[in-house]
């Protein structure tokens, strides 16, 4: 469809990690939360274990089921039994790790000077405007990175999370639900991400436009096409300009 024919922009989703949000998930912040996070487990169970757990519990969440249960009902039925303990218990452990620990990791991460003008643009054009985070992390997790970012005050449609979502990325059907949730038509929708893998090519196959925001790349692939690519500035200025 060309790009004369394509309905108006309705919606705008952005990516948090490494869009709005620098902290080098992949490198360095994911290491930085296990390493934490196995340490403040260790009183309930050893490191292995946990990571065992976390790795299986995590993969159950790719379903690309967008009917049936939650992503945290997904972990949590494999995540308990391995632990051997009930989830309520585990769930109330741990929310005490995000509430304690989590908040040590903000010394990775830095919000991306354009972050809150970018999303500022959005709502003042009138787009709805989601924060499409890959829902493996409860909201706790993830509101404590909008903070980070600086758009933690922001009235978003949605912002996904592992309680309210029922797939994840890479999937296509994760967008699919996204635009199911907001009530507004895929090929309405532009993606904002810095993600080829995760973030633009299966919005894509889910029928959304796309904006490679590429300050920070993450997975390069000379396949995947953006429909647009730039900073957030350019972003920015062509939302500002040009009402698609």
């Amino acid at each position: 469809m060309s790009q004369a024919k394509r309905p108006a922009l309705q919606a705008v989703l952005f990516d948090l990690d490494d869009t709005l949000l620098y902290n080098n998930m992949e490198e360095v912040f994911l290491d930085a939360y296990f390493r934490a996070l196995t340490d403040y487990a260790r009183p309930m169970c050893d490191g292995k274990q946990l990571m065992a757990a976390m790795m299986a519990a995590t993969r159950s969440m790719h379903d690309g089921k967008a009917d049936g249960p939650t992503n945290e009902e997904k972990f949590a039925r494999v995540f308990a039994p391995q632990l051997g303990k009930p989830w309520p218990e585990l769930r109330t452990f741990f929310t005490t790790f995000y509430e304690t620990r989590f908040p040590d990791l903000r010394v990775h991460a830095e919000a991306h000077p354009q972050a809150r003008k970018a999303v500022e643009t959005c709502l003042e054009a009138g787009y709805t405007v989601v924060i499409a985070t890959n829902p493996l992390f409860p909201a706790q997790a993830i509101e404590q990175r909008l903070a980070w970012a600086g758009v933690d005050d922001m009235p978003f449609a949605l912002v996904t999370t592992y309680e309210n979502m029922h797939t994840c990325k890479p999937e296509p059907a994760y967008y699919l639900e996204i635009a199911s949730r907001i009530e507004v038509p895929p090929a309405s929708c532009l993606m904002v991400g810095n993600d080829l893998v995760r973030d633009i090519a299966p919005a894509r196959q889910a029928g959304m436009r796309t904006f490679l925001a590429d300050t920070w790349i993450t997975n390069p692939d000379p396949d995947i096409k953006a429909d647009r690519q730039g900073t957030l500035d350019e972003l920015i200025k062509w939302l500002t300009n040009h009402k698609a």
